[in-house]
């Protein structure tokens, strides 16, 4: 991950965390406005100074250790950070783009757009948050353009039923800060035409952290 980009869009948590750092170097640096990122984000870490943010993310760039910080950012959102609204805004809106697109490209919602599919949430970022609610924010984006849109948060057990298991891999209870990632088993099928091991599950658009 390098701190100094400028710009950095991806639906993980992985993203949204490495976006928060990055916030933090720009506004110590005086290339970016200041933002109660940086003092929720050092206290998380029991660091001093952003300077030494650049060499805790080598000592261990791993998702999983960067990506743990999303609910730093996701606390710093919801008192109002406008640095951390902004993060969290643009990863809803690419989200949910990604999947209005495979939509559109399918045709799930009919030719008029107002016909109904389901949209399975799973993932620690789209169903940890009780304040800030990413997948509320991501289902609402998408309801602006396909109001058919029937969002799911099922049971990871149940998840794993429908899925192809050679497709997905489902996090485990060690790994909540994970996700915020467009799994479309729909477009995987279509694009390689490969045979699902269930095709009833290639009827649902799956929002999963990996």
């Amino acid at each position: 991950m390098n701190l100094a980009n400028d710009v950095l869009f991806t639906c993980s948590g992985y993203g949204i965390a490495a976006q928060a750092l990055t916030a933090v170097v720009r506004a110590h640096d005086g290339r970016g406005p200041q933002t109660a990122l940086t003092y929720s984000i050092l206290r998380a870490l029991s660091l001093s100074s952003p300077d030494e943010l650049i060499g805790w993310t080598y000592a261990d760039p791993s998702w999983a250790r960067i990506a743990a910080l999303v609910p730093v950012v996701v606390s710093c959102a919801d008192a109002g950070d406008e640095v951390a609204n902004k993060i969290l805004l643009e990863s809803v809106e690419e989200l949910a783009s990604s999947v209005k697109a495979v939509v559109q490209r399918l045709g799930l919602c009919g030719e008029d757009g107002k016909g109904s599919f389901p949209l399975v949430m799973v993932g620690g970022v789209l169903e940890a948050n009780k304040t800030w609610d990413i997948g509320k924010e991501v289902v609402n984006c998408i309801y602006k353009d396909y109001p058919g849109t029937l969002p799911i948060r099922p049971k990871d057990v149940y998840i794993a039923l429908c899925l192809d298991s050679h497709a997905v891999r489902l996090p485990s209870p060690e790994e909540p800060h994970l996700g915020l990632q467009a799994y479309v088993c729909t477009l995987r099928y279509h694009l390689h035409a490969s045979t699902p091991a269930h095709p009833e599950a290639f009827q649902q658009l799956q929002l999963h952290a990996l």
